[in-house]
Protein backbone atom coordinates (compact mmCIF):
# COMPACT_ATOMS: atom_id res chain seq x y z
CA UNK A 1 0.00 0.00 0.00
CA UNK A 2 1.28 3.30 -0.97
CA UNK A 3 1.81 5.85 1.86
CA UNK A 4 -0.13 9.43 1.73
CA UNK A 5 1.01 12.82 1.98
CA UNK A 6 -2.73 13.90 3.14
CA UNK A 7 -1.76 14.37 6.72
CA UNK A 8 0.36 17.01 5.24
CA UNK A 9 -2.09 19.31 3.52
CA UNK A 10 -2.43 21.61 6.23
CA UNK A 11 1.04 22.85 5.75
CA UNK A 12 1.00 25.84 3.48
CA UNK A 13 4.81 27.05 4.01
CA UNK A 14 8.03 25.41 3.54
CA UNK A 15 10.46 26.45 6.39
CA UNK A 16 12.61 28.60 3.60
CA UNK A 17 8.83 30.46 3.63
CA UNK A 18 7.89 29.65 0.33
CA UNK A 19 4.29 28.39 -0.26
CA UNK A 20 3.64 25.01 -0.78
CA UNK A 21 0.84 23.47 -3.24
CA UNK A 22 -0.67 20.47 -2.36
CA UNK A 23 -2.94 20.05 -5.65
CA UNK A 24 -1.04 17.05 -7.26
CA UNK A 25 0.77 16.08 -4.32
CA UNK A 26 -0.92 12.56 -4.54
CA UNK A 27 0.13 12.37 -8.65
CA UNK A 28 3.94 13.34 -8.59
CA UNK A 29 4.25 12.32 -4.28
CA UNK A 30 5.81 15.54 -3.42
CA UNK A 31 4.02 19.11 -2.93
CA UNK A 32 5.05 21.91 -5.51
CA UNK A 33 6.50 24.72 -3.52
CA UNK A 34 7.00 28.07 -4.95
CA UNK A 35 6.10 31.82 -4.57
CA UNK A 36 3.13 31.49 -6.35
CA UNK A 37 0.72 28.94 -7.32
CA UNK A 38 2.18 26.54 -10.70
CA UNK A 39 -0.06 27.62 -13.67
CA UNK A 40 0.81 25.43 -16.14
CA UNK A 41 -1.39 22.68 -18.90
CA UNK A 42 -0.75 19.25 -18.48
CA UNK A 43 1.88 19.74 -21.35
CA UNK A 44 3.84 22.21 -19.82
CA UNK A 45 4.01 21.18 -16.53
CA UNK A 46 5.39 17.67 -17.18
CA UNK A 47 8.26 19.53 -19.29
CA UNK A 48 8.82 22.73 -16.51
CA UNK A 49 8.52 20.94 -12.91
CA UNK A 50 10.96 19.28 -11.72
CA UNK A 51 12.07 17.15 -8.47
CA UNK A 52 14.31 19.45 -5.76
CA UNK A 53 15.99 17.35 -3.25
CA UNK A 54 16.98 19.83 0.04
CA UNK A 55 19.20 18.52 2.67
CA UNK A 56 18.73 19.17 5.91
CA UNK A 57 20.51 18.21 9.33
CA UNK A 58 19.88 19.57 12.88
CA UNK A 59 20.11 18.29 16.62
CA UNK A 60 17.03 18.44 18.70
CA UNK A 61 17.27 17.98 22.79
CA UNK A 62 13.71 15.70 22.68
CA UNK A 63 14.05 16.26 26.57
CA UNK A 64 12.53 20.09 24.90
CA UNK A 65 9.10 20.24 23.99
CA UNK A 66 9.48 22.57 21.22
CA UNK A 67 12.76 20.82 19.57
CA UNK A 68 10.76 17.38 20.20
CA UNK A 69 8.10 18.41 18.64
CA UNK A 70 10.07 19.81 15.49
CA UNK A 71 12.32 16.19 15.86
CA UNK A 72 8.60 14.42 15.47
CA UNK A 73 7.77 16.54 12.71
CA UNK A 74 10.51 15.39 10.30
CA UNK A 75 10.08 11.84 11.64
CA UNK A 76 6.61 11.75 10.77
CA UNK A 77 7.37 12.96 6.90
CA UNK A 78 9.66 10.63 6.82
CA UNK A 79 8.24 7.52 7.72
CA UNK A 80 5.34 8.77 5.37
CA UNK A 81 7.66 9.17 2.02
CA UNK A 82 7.59 13.07 1.75
CA UNK A 83 11.25 13.48 3.56
CA UNK A 84 13.96 10.81 3.76
CA UNK A 85 15.94 10.11 6.41
CA UNK A 86 19.43 9.84 6.00
CA UNK A 87 21.63 9.66 9.09
CA UNK A 88 20.23 9.45 12.99
CA UNK A 89 22.40 9.59 15.89
CA UNK A 90 20.04 8.86 19.00
CA UNK A 91 21.46 10.08 22.31
CA UNK A 92 24.06 11.55 21.10
CA UNK A 93 27.10 11.90 23.08
CA UNK A 94 24.54 10.10 26.17
CA UNK A 95 22.73 13.40 26.78
CA UNK A 96 19.35 13.73 25.18
CA UNK A 97 19.87 15.20 21.89
CA UNK A 98 19.29 13.37 18.38
CA UNK A 99 20.91 14.28 15.48
CA UNK A 100 19.51 14.08 12.20
CA UNK A 101 20.16 14.07 8.77
CA UNK A 102 17.29 14.30 5.98
CA UNK A 103 16.11 14.99 2.48
CA UNK A 104 13.16 17.22 2.02
CA UNK A 105 11.61 16.73 -1.58
CA UNK A 106 9.56 18.92 -3.21
CA UNK A 107 8.44 19.85 -6.79
CA UNK A 108 9.12 23.19 -8.19
CA UNK A 109 9.15 24.99 -11.79
CA UNK A 110 12.62 24.05 -12.81
CA UNK A 111 12.25 26.63 -15.84
CA UNK A 112 15.41 28.66 -16.33
CA UNK A 113 14.82 32.45 -15.95
CA UNK A 114 15.52 34.21 -19.93
CA UNK A 115 18.16 36.38 -20.52
CA UNK A 116 16.91 40.03 -20.41
CA UNK A 117 18.91 42.59 -22.34
CA UNK A 118 19.20 45.97 -20.13
CA UNK A 119 17.03 48.76 -21.47
CA UNK A 120 17.04 52.53 -20.02
CA UNK A 121 14.53 54.12 -17.59
CA UNK A 122 14.62 57.61 -16.69
CA UNK A 123 18.27 57.97 -17.65
CA UNK A 124 19.02 54.34 -15.23
CA UNK A 125 19.95 50.99 -16.28
CA UNK A 126 17.40 48.83 -15.49
CA UNK A 127 18.38 44.77 -15.24
CA UNK A 128 16.22 42.48 -13.98
CA UNK A 129 13.70 44.75 -11.77
CA UNK A 130 16.68 46.20 -9.98
CA UNK A 131 18.35 49.76 -10.72
CA UNK A 132 21.90 49.02 -11.28
CA UNK A 133 23.40 52.72 -12.24
CA UNK A 134 23.10 55.39 -14.66
CA UNK A 135 23.54 55.62 -18.21
CA UNK A 136 26.83 57.82 -18.00
CA UNK A 137 28.32 54.30 -15.65
CA UNK A 138 27.15 51.70 -18.07
CA UNK A 139 29.14 53.98 -21.17
CA UNK A 140 32.27 54.42 -18.99
CA UNK A 141 32.77 50.91 -19.18
CA UNK A 142 32.46 50.28 -22.31
CA UNK A 143 30.19 47.70 -22.19
CA UNK A 144 27.33 49.06 -25.01
CA UNK A 145 24.73 49.37 -22.03
CA UNK A 146 25.12 45.71 -21.61
CA UNK A 147 25.98 44.38 -18.20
Amino acid sequence: MATSLVKFFHKNESNDGKKLFWERAEIDGFPFRGWNVPIFNEEEYEQNVVRIADFKNGFFDVSNEEENKKFIEIMDACCNGWFKCVYIERFWNNTTKHYVEWVEFYMEDGTRTPFFDTKKVNNFVQYNGGHIGTDSSVNNNNNNGRL
